[in-house]
């Protein structure tokens, strides 16, 4: 049963698709692109625009895009982004059901107005805010930390002028 666990953590594994390359597109990580999608999609329902289904229908392709690169590049799957997978393709069912409800008026530009202009906001917000945690540093990238002697002959490492110094 072990083995199963472990193959089974590697496989179902939230961090490692979180820190993998395929976390984010234009320096901006995949979760933030999903709520804008959302947001866009309840402002269209709100305002009962024709954009509501062509909206649904890219989230539900999206997250089988999605599903393919975690399973095909990154070889594990996050359990949380299949549960927003899930959700994109029940939103595009109930959208599909109703999609007769859904007119086509002079408000679509004001959908269009009143869906991007705070997720601009939230995109620059997030871009310039979010430090890119998926980035993972390497032994090669850490900055170089200061060493040196003392005059009594014996190596240092760490403050040049340290508050506290610890002796082996």
């Amino acid at each position: 049963t072990t083995l199963l666990a472990g193959r089974f953590s590697k496989a179902v594994d939230c961090t490692t698709v979180a820190l993998s390359p395929w976390s984010s597109v234009l320096g901006i990580p995949l979760p933030t692109w999903g709520a804008l999608g959302f947001w866009l999609i309840l402002v269209a329902v709100w305002r009962r625009s024709r954009w509501v289904l062509p909206l649904t229908l890219f989230s539900a392709v999206a997250s089988v895009g999605l599903l393919a690169i975690e399973l095909l590049l990154v070889r594990s799957v996050c359990l949380f982004c299949e549960s927003v997978h899930v959700t994109s393709w029940l939103l595009l069912l109930v959208v599909w059901r109703m999609r007769h409800q859904f007119t086509t008026t002079k408000r679509d530009v004001d959908t269009f107005l009143y869906g991007l202009i705070p997720a601009a906001g939230l995109m620059l917000a997030v871009y310039f805010a979010v430090p890119p945690y998926w980035k993972v540093p390497t032994w090669g990238d850490t900055p170089p930390i200061p060493t040196g002697v003392t005059q009594e002959g014996k190596p240092w490492i760490g403050a040049t002028k340290p508050l506290l110094t610890v002796e082996e």
